[in-house]
């Protein structure tokens, strides 16, 4: 397991930094930090261990953790040569990103198509452990919406959506400090269960297009794998000035952190309807 997709995933990175402040931790005790289930817990600890982050050491019934040093160190060893390049230049470091930024960004493809420098499309990518339907379902029933969009700590106090085409979809999410922000989107395509396109913006609480704002056109597909579900997200911007305060507003880890939000949404689905069964 590479360093940088183990520690891609929000949950994992929270492990790391409660075992540094720690220095060690059972796994009940790590387990009952976070409201996911411990099962799940289990699982980031096992990727933490094949990338050697940390270190376990079995005492009696319980299995202690601790952060493996070595590896801090050697990532450490590697932020500080970022730093060095970046006192060099901007275009050294960008020479770094390019063979970095498929480790650093999981699931993430930029494409920067030279031949149409007025467009910049993303693409996210994610395989989750539910069947296709569940995960559309997810994607278009208001009140599970409300359970995971938005970056990790967020809340989404109103959803309201007009699941059609030509229908409208209003929402407004709440960060941590308690700001809120509006969007508005406008379901462009649906296809049950394989696609759906739509364009969203940033307003105010008026409905007002908050000007400056870049406006994405996006769509997700669906693929079905049998027990699991393939979605690619696709997003595109209008030109290059859109695609770069997109970044700066910090969409990437934002919507990664989406994505892990929806993840455990879907486990904890599915672990529901197992003990009803």
């Amino acid at each position: 397991m590479n360093v940088f997709s183990a520690l891609s995933d929000p949950t994992r990175r929270r492990i790391i930094e409660m075992l540094a402040s720690s220095e060690q931790l059972s796994a009940t005790e790590i387990s009952k930090k976070f409201k996911i289930s411990p099962p799940a817990v289990s699982q980031h600890l096992k990727i933490l261990r094949e990338a050697q982050l940390v270190q376990v050491e079995k005492k009696a019934q319980q299995r202690i953790y601790r952060v493996n040093r070595d590896a801090m160190l050697e990532l450490e060893d590697w932020v500080m040569k970022l730093h060095r390049l970046w006192d060099q230049g901007f275009d050294a470091l960008d020479k770094i990103l390019v063979v970095e930024k498929s480790e650093l960004i999981s699931g993430v493809e930029r494409n920067n198509s030279m031949a149409d420098e007025e467009k910049r499309e993303l693409t996210f990518t994610r395989i989750f452990d539910a069947p296709r339907q569940l995960v559309f379902k997810a994607f278009s029933d208001p009140e599970q919406l409300r359970q995971w969009w938005g970056p990790q700590g967020w809340s989404m106090p109103v959803c309201m959506i007009d699941f059609r085409p030509g229908g409208d979809w209003s929402y407004c999410i709440r960060n941590p400090s308690g700001e809120k922000h509006w969007v508005r989107a406008r379901y462009h395509k649906i296809v049950p269960t394989q696609e759906i396109a739509f364009s969203d913006v940033m307003v105010d609480s008026q409905g007002k297009v908050i000007g400056g704002l870049p406006e994405k056109h996006e769509t997700v597909t669906f693929e079905d794998l049998g027990s699991q579900t393939r979605v690619t997200m696709h997003v595109r911007l209008d030109s290059l000035v859109d695609y770069e305060k997109l970044l700066a507003m910090g969409f990437l880890r934002g919507f990664n952190e989406t994505l892990s939000n929806l993840e455990h949404f879907l486990q904890s689905r599915r672990e529901y309807t197992q003990l009803r069964l």
